[in-house]
């Protein structure tokens, strides 16, 4: 099939939510049609025209689903649902040195 939509649901979660990609290339090693390369930053992108929608890259991709029910059991005994994509959480906190020179010098991302 070529013209595949990179959002199709049968391709590794690679293509549609990046911020779950491992980028372990399992992906492109499992594709029989060699339809799956990669970007500068190691993201897998597809091959014009190659894809014939197999659904095995979807298969084998390690983030594909993320359990957050079952995985909090683990964790914490208990089941929290899945409120959205960080799962449950209790309380978020901010925090920055009172030293302004500490603070200015640091490499925390603000300014």
């Amino acid at each position: 099939m070529s013209g595949v939509p990179e959002s199709s649901p049968f391709l590794s979660i690679g293509f549609t939510a990046r911020e779950l990609c491992t980028r372990c290339g399992s992906c492109a090693g499992v594709c029989p049609v060699q339809a799956i390369g990669f970007d500068e930053r190691r993201f897998p992108v597809l091959i014009p025209g190659r894809c014939i929608s197999c659904g095995l890259c979807g298969k084998v991709c390690p983030g594909k689903e993320v359990r957050f029910g079952d995985l909090a059991e683990q964790v914490f005994g208990e089941r929290f649902g899945n409120p959205g994509f960080d799962g449950h959480v209790e309380k978020t906190y901010v925090g920055y040195a009172a030293d302004e020179r500490l603070r200015s010098g640091g490499a925390g991302g603000g300014s």
